[in-house]
């Protein structure tokens, strides 16, 4: 059957369905030729029997007849008619004769019993010569009275008796051998029609057999193999690569088609293994096309190429990314650092601005008191100058801690500056690391099913690059924030300058009024109501200081607020693009 199986499926139908043709042929032939038997069969029995059987029948007739006519002629009673008995015979016996001798010539040429109609006609014709004998002496004789003589009556109306019995018997014999024949002929037609059917129901039970044999073979080697590739196609529709084609050892379209599929399989079992290998992170495989023009396998090594070029570009913007996000970080903690340290000096300002108003405060009591009491001149003189001089060096800390102020303020503000040309280097490399995903989803999306993967990789360096956007925004807004705090600590800072400057005119005012006051007594009631009016106009100025200083305190923290808010957005900055690092570290392009 392996020749069978190698041909082809036109070829195979051909050699089916002629077998079933032939099958067919064979049988309509054969009930053609029974159905020609049968029919031959009827006409035997017509033309041997059945005509010669009414021949007979007819031959029969007219010999009684011709009988009955002879008996009336010599039976006649009446004697005046005898005249014309023998014209009427005659004229009688000629119609029968011609009939009788017709009839019997028809059974000879028609039946195979010649003998038997040879002594028929024999017996016709010397039955006719007695006859004509007997009405011949009955018309000569004329007997008065009597119709016929008396030897008539005894031999039985005329000597032509025996030839007409002799007839008879010889119809009787052949009436009874066609008869004979006839139910030997219907028995054997019975059996024939008996054999006939049972051949033909032979013949349809072969067909029949040929069919159910031509449905299973085609079923065998059509039908089945097609419904184990349907089945296959499914589950590879479905997912399903882990499956294997049975091997047909066929050379037809069936085995070739099972072969292709084979290779089909093979093929998409490559880009199955080389898309789990791009899943994981290995991008340095490739496919060797089958032909030139296997567009899968020369799409997907695109595709692996393009994706390694993504991949290089970006982990270079990751790196930038670390290395800025880095350097931002250090600095917004220097930034913090410094606006700890600015906030400590501001409230250790503020708190020596207090103990300066306080004294101030004594001051102006004091020299209220040195009107009321010039006894204590002397003694408040000396707590005046001790006071002033606590008070000028007071002043001159506060001058100091305002110039370190100034200064951290100054590079505060350049800090800022740079923290801003490094956030615009960073919204930079987001906007580039959000074209790069542009390119890599388009890249993915060419590549079909196969790039569902790097379209996911690419959306999350998408959504990574608008974080890291968003995160250079908030550090954009923070260091707003941090510039116009500075700006106004600044101003602060200059206004308390100024004041300070303003206390250390006063206090050396009062220094030189009290020395005065120690070398001029006399004058000391109107120096004491100068010092009171210098008192009380310091500690006006001492609390305007007061209040820039607790100004400067609330800028000062704003400002230690705001810095440690952009090292948070700058840690989280690290943190993305190191998560965006490690996102990208999977991919193996060497």
């Amino acid at each position: 059957m392996n020749w069978f199986m190698n041909l082809e499926i036109k070829n195979k139908v051909i050699i089916l369905f002629s077998t079933l043709a032939v099958a067919i042929f064979v049988s309509l032939y054969v009930t053609y030729d029974n159905l020609t038997t049968l029919e031959n069969n009827q006409k035997d029995i017509e033309d041997r029997f059945i005509k010669p059987n009414n021949e007979i029948v007819t031959i029969r007739r007219s010999l009684i007849d011709y009988r009955l006519r002879y008996i009336s002629a010599i039976t006649l009673p009446d004697s005046a008619k005898l005249e014309n008995i023998g014209k009427e015979f005659n004229s009688h016996i000629i119609e029968t004769d011609n009939a009788i001798l017709t009839k019997m010539k028809s059974l000879g040429v028609s039946l195979r019993y010649k003998e038997n109609f040879d002594g028929l006609e024999a017996s016709y014709k010397l039955y006719k010569e007695e006859a004509e004998k007997d009405i011949a002496a009955l018309y000569e004789k004329k007997l008065d009275g009597l119709a016929f003589p008396r030897n008539f009556v005894e031999s039985q109306y005329g000597s032509a008796i025996s030839s007409y019995e002799s007839m008879l018997m010889v119809l009787d014999e052949l009436d009874f051998i066609m008869k004979r024949d006839l139910t030997a002929l219907t028995r054997r037609s019975s059996q024939d029609l008996f054999l006939n059917y049972l051949l033909f129901y032979i013949l349809a039970g072969m067909v029949i057999i040929v069919l159910v044999v031509l449905s299973v073979q085609i079923n065998l080697i059509i039908s089945r193999p097609l419904k184990q590739l349907t089945s296959l196609a499914d589950d590879i529709a479905g997912g399903n690569l882990k499956v294997e084609t049975p091997v047909i050892e066929r050379n037809d379209e069936i085995g070739r088609l099972y072969k292709s599929f084979d290779g089909m399989l093979d093929s998409l079992k490559e880009v199955g293994k080389l898309s789990e290998k791009m899943a994981s992170g290995d991008l340095s495989s490739n496919m060797v096309p089958k032909s030139e023009n296997d567009v899968l396998v020369k799409s997907l090594n695109m595709m692996v190429g393009n994706l390694g070029i993504i991949i290089n570009d970006i982990k270079e913007s990751t790196d930038i990314l670390s290395s800025s996000t880095s350097q931002i970080f250090s600095a917004t903690t220097k930034l913090a650092v410094n606006a700890n340290e600015t906030a400590t000096a501001i409230s250790e300002t503020t708190t020596t601005v207090e103990q300066v108003k306080k004294t101030s405060e004594i001051s102006n009591k004091k020299s209220r008191e040195v009107s009321a009491a010039a006894q204590r001149a002397a003694e408040i003189s000396d707590k005046g100058i001790k006071a002033t001089e606590e008070n000028l060096a007071a002043m001159n800390k506060i001058s100091g801690q305002m110039n370190t102020i100034a200064g951290s303020i100054v590079k505060l503000t350049e800090q800022s500056r740079a923290i801003g040309e490094i956030i615009a280097t960073v919204n930079d490399l987001a906007e580039q690391s959000n074209l790069l995903a542009v390119n890599a989803a388009i890249e993915a999306a060419r590549a079909g099913e196969q790039g569902k993967i790097f379209v996911v990789i690419a959306q999350e360096i998408k959504n990574l690059s608008e974080q890291s956007k968003q995160a250079t925004s908030q550090v954009k807004n923070v260091l707003n924030d941090i510039q116009n705090a500075i700006n106004l600590t600044a101003l602060a800072a200059e206004q308390g300058e100024k004041i300070v400057r303003s206390g250390m005119e006063l206090s050396k005012e009062a220094e030189e009024s009290i020395l005065m006051l120690a070398g001029t007594i006399n004058t000391f009631t109107d120096v004491a109501m100068q010092t009171s009016v210098s008192s009380q106009e310091q500690f006006i100025g001492m609390d305007q200081i007061a209040i820039a200083m607790d100004n400067i305190k609330q800028a000062s923290a704003h400002n230690a607020s705001t810095s440690r808010e952009l090292e948070q957005s700058a840690r989280d900055l690290q943190t993305i693009s190191s998560k965006l690092k490690d996102s990208i570290s999977i991919f193996n392009i060497s």
